[in-house]
C-alpha cells in the first residue's frame, strides 16, 4: 500500500467537503493528472517543492510543502469561480487529521492559463494555477 504524505492525503477531502468547491467540480480532484476522458471542470494537484529546516541535532520536523493546484474549465468565468472557491477552501487552512497537523497554509502565487486545442474543432480549456505553501508537523520516524 502506497503512503500518501500530508497535505496531499487530506486535499481531496478538504476540497470535496467544501460546498462552494463541490458545487462547481463535484469529486473531480486528482493528483498529477486527470484520467483520460474526465469531464471538465476539474482540479489537479502536485507537489512542487518541500523545504525541511535543520537544527544542529538534525531535522526540525516542520517542513513547508509547496503544492500547485490547477483548476480547469471550459470558460474563463467558470475557471475563475473554481479558483476563487479553491482559494477560500485552502488559504489559511489549519487543523489536525490522522495525527498530522497543518499549522499554516498560504497562497503564494496565482496565474491564468489556457490550453489551446490540437485541432480546429475543439474549444480552448482555461486554467488557473495556484501555488500554496503548507507548514506541517512531520512525523520524525
Amino acid at each position: 500500500m502506497a503512503i500518501v504524505e500530508a497535505p496531499e492525503a487530506f486535499l481531496f477531502q478538504r476540497l470535496t467537503s467544501q460546498t462552494s468547491v463541490y458545487t462547481l467540480i463535484g469529486t473531480r480532484v486528482f493528483p498529477m493528472m486527470a484520467p483520460t476522458g474526465t469531464a471538465l471542470p476539474l482540479v489537479i494537484y502536485q507537489r512542487s517543492a518541500v523545504s525541511r529546516q535543520q537544527s544542529l541535532s538534525g531535522p526540525v520536523g516542520l517542513p513547508v510543502v509547496t503544492l500547485q493546484l490547477t483548476s480547469y474549465a471550459s470558460s474563463y468565468t467558470a475557471v475563475k469561480s473554481i479558483a476563487r472557491a479553491v482559494r477560500v477552501a485552502v488559504d489559511g487552512w489549519t487543523g489536525t487529521t490522522s495525527g498530522v497537523t497543518i499549522q499554516r497554509t498560504s497562497l503564494q502565487a496565482e496565474s491564468d492559463g489556457m490550453v489551446l486545442p490540437q485541432d480546429d474543432q475543439s474549444l480552448p480549456v482555461y486554467s488557473v494555477d495556484q501555488t500554496f505553501d503548507f507548514r506541517i508537523v512531520e512525523a520524525m520516524q
